[in-house]
């Protein structure tokens, strides 16, 4: 599938992007006559998928006769980076857990008993 920009002349800016199935006919946009001062041309995206220790960048555009490009670049996260990560994913799942953590450590729920989904929910909703 090809994909295509519409852009201004005279700054390159992006009027419109479109697939090849909206040119019905030829599945190739037209020649706009000069005084639109705009062009369609083909879409190019390099776009290197990103790892979990990565971080994406970009775009950064290049423009030529004939071609609109799109680049993305990746680049390793920081050890900073990397912290409040892993900094975020523990005072997420504090949060999540800290009502249940109370609700089991002062004798709200009894071993042996049989409580419901809603009785479980209501009990820990009471330590939140």
């Amino acid at each position: 599938m090809t994909d295509y920009v519409l852009i201004n002349i005279s700054d390159n800016s992006v009027v419109e992007r479109a697939d090849h199935t909206r040119f019905r006919k030829t599945g190739i946009p037209p020649v706009l006559r000069a005084e639109k001062n705009m062009k369609w041309l083909e879409g190019v995206r390099v776009d290197p998928p990103a790892t979990a220790d990565q971080i994406k960048t970009g775009p950064t555009v290049k423009v030529t006769a004939t071609k609109y490009i799109e680049t993305w670049a990746t680049r390793n996260k920081t050890v900073v980076e990397k912290k409040k990560v892993t900094d975020a994913r523990a005072a997420s799942s504090a949060r999540g857990l800290g009502p249940l953590m109370r609700a089991i450590n002062d004798g709200t729920f009894i071993p042996g008993s049989n409580y419901t989904d809603e009785q479980m929910a209501q009990l820990i909703k009471e330590h939140m």
